[in-house]
């Protein structure tokens, strides 16, 4: 069963807060949004989510940033974390030294408290998850998904593709790679213009395009993007030669592991934010999504981005 199969079909019901419904990647404790509790949660898993051969410190960053990226979205500053970690019992000391290191190093450079959790161990599997909570910037409270509408424009905080390429071929593409480790999140900056313009915002994990869904279908509306307009680090133009192959560009929009910031924000607060954003299409009537190629055509895409199986 997918992961979202799994949330509308059976744990939807359990959330006792219709508003929600689960569609979000936080939740919102209180009835007041702007003075409440945003908290979310994310887990990874070793062979999944990171290498094996990956640098523990590395991980240790990685778990909180993918976990910031998502209050960042929301334009909510971290303050406490959760950490519950099954480690491997054949893993050496200094393994679990050095991913503490990284998670250390980073909790500190957020301004995070880490406030409890649950410790355990396993025979193989190495499995991280930290929960954060957070206080919005805004008085509006935090930007959720469901707050778009049509007319708007679409926005993205950062280069996509890098977290792909960092996968595939770290050798090849080393800036592309240290993203991949760890990822770049939005600037203070940006995270101030979000809170202030933001109408519909999440962070992009799956894959731009499938993201890109998520945000429509929250909130009922079309969403249509312009391939040549979507931000590209050096590695990912290199990737994608110019001008762009598209079915390279294609990967890079759908190959998750981004942790930019896609949002909506109304056609007025285009000038304040054209300087520190990439404007990279539009949101109308409708449903779904639609990129847009190089020559004015619908680009055929099967696959958004990246799917979470839960059972079978």
């Amino acid at each position: 069963m997918k992961e979202f199969d799994l949330i509308a079909g059976r744990l939807r019901s359990l959330s006792g807060k219709p508003g929600l419904n689960l569609i979000d990647d936080v939740a919102v404790l209180s009835d007041q949004p702007e003075a409440g509790w945003v908290i979310t949660s994310d887990t990874l898993v070793e062979g999944t989510h990171f290498r094996s051969s990956d640098p523990l410190e590395s991980v240790g960053r990685k778990l909180v940033r993918v976990n910031v990226s998502d209050l960042f979205a929301k334009a909510t500053k971290p303050q406490w974390a959760i950490l519950n970690m099954t480690w491997p019992k054949d893993r050496e000391d200094h393994d679990l030294n050095a991913f503490i290191d990284g998670l250390a190093s980073d909790l500190e450079r957020f301004g995070i408290k880490l406030i409890g959790g649950d410790t355990t161990t396993s025979q193989s599997d190495f499995v991280l998850s930290l929960t954060l909570f957070g206080r919005p910037l805004s008085d509006r409270g935090p930007v959720l998904r469901s707050g778009g509408s049509p007319h708007d424009d679409l926005w993205l905080s950062g280069p996509v593709g890098d977290g792909y390429l960092g996968l595939i071929d770290q050798q090849s593409y080393p800036h592309a790679a240290g993203h991949y480790l760890e990822p770049r999140l939005a600037s203070v900056e940006q995270l101030e213009l979000i809170a202030r313009h933001a109408t519909g915002s999440l962070d992009v994990s799956d894959g731009l395009v499938a993201d890109a869904g998520h945000l429509a279908a929250a909130s009922g509306m079309a969403i249509e993007i312009h391939s040549e307009a979507c931000p590209l680090s050096v590695d990912g133009r290199r990737f994608v030669g110019r001008p762009a192959e598209t079915d390279r560009l294609i990967r890079l929009i759908t190959g998750g592991d981004d942790y930019c910031v896609l949002f909506t924000a109304p056609l007025e607060s285009r000038a304040l934010l054209e300087s520190a954003m990439f404007r990279i299409g539009r949101t109308f009537e409708g449903t779904g999504v639609k990129v847009i190629g190089r020559d004015g055509e619908p680009l055929q895409i099967l696959k958004g981005g990246y799917e979470h199986g839960s059972t079978g």
